[in-house]
């Protein structure tokens, strides 16, 4: 066995190389014959991991380049994160994060801090929970649909984290979300607000979110309609910076021109 995956690695290795690559240049590249490289490349095309571009002549299929797309994404994306935080707590003078979803969990890139003499206390706000979350909403809502049903049968019922998702339905909420392309949450004391927006990157979709959590007494209708304009602009910027990073992202996801802010 340990010896099949060494042939399919030196295989994939060899591919990688080059754009295409015909069975005779793979041979000189890994010394092995026509029909075992025959065999083999057939196995990678079959799970998606080669593709047969011609007679004889194959190259790197588009499940392995997908794995190494959201690879490198994943990495790039750290980088950028700590950059769109720095962004959006310069421009709106509040606590900024860049969440993702992993399994059960959001998880947080990067987060930065106002210099303000009321601020949130990050504990609070910045917690793992999907549902209790601006951001976990965002995400949970702009993942695939199958995806989504996988998370939320994992999860536990929303109950007091999400009261509204117990009072109407779960999806009926997260359908909301992803039309409005916002989630808001406010603590169940009513002293704090938070907003996120999805982070979107062509045809990777929604790969993180982008959030701010403000004392309520802040959360006047302009300061809410600022927040939300540099929370877009931000997601937006990062958006065009992974896709450049990561050209096999292809095209951005579309811009946040004209939205209208719906208040919660």
């Amino acid at each position: 066995m340990i010896q099949v995956l060494q042939r399919a690695a030196d295989v994939v290795e060899a591919l990688a190389s080059d754009d295409e690559c015909t069975l005779a240049s793979l041979c000189e590249r890994t010394r092995m014959k026509k029909s075992t490289l025959a065999t083999i490349c057939a196995a990678l095309c079959e799970i998606g991991f080669a593709e047969k571009t011609g007679l004889g002549v194959y190259a790197l299929g588009p499940q392995l380049l997908g794995l190494a797309t959201k690879r490198l994404l994943r990495n790039t994306m750290v980088g950028l994160a700590k950059a769109t935080v720095d962004r959006i707590a310069g421009s709106v003078g509040e606590h900024a994060v860049v969440g993702v979803l992993r399994g059960r969990k959001v998880v947080y890139l990067a987060k930065a801090y106002p210099n303000a003499s009321v601020v949130v206390n990050p504990q609070r706000v910045d917690t793992d929970s999907v549902y209790a979350t601006a951001c976990g909403r965002v995400l949970l809502a702009h993942v695939a649909a199958e995806q989504r049903r996988a998370a939320v049968h994992l999860l536990d019922e929303p109950g007091n984290e999400w009261p509204e998702a117990v009072a109407s339905s779960l999806e009926a909420e997260l359908a909301g979300i992803r039309d409005r392309e916002v989630a808001y949450r406010t603590t169940a004391d009513g002293h704090v607000l938070s907003i996120a927006v999805p982070v979107r990157v062509g045809k990777q979709g929604c790969v993180a979110a982008a959030g701010v959590a403000l004392p309520t007494t802040r959360a006047t209708p302009k300061h809410r309609e600022h927040i939300l304009e540099a929370l877009r602009a931000a997601a937006d910027e990062m958006a065009i910076r992974l896709a450049e990073c990561v050209p096999a992202t292809a095209q951005v996801g579309r811009k946040y021109t004209g939205h209208k802010e719906v208040n919660r």
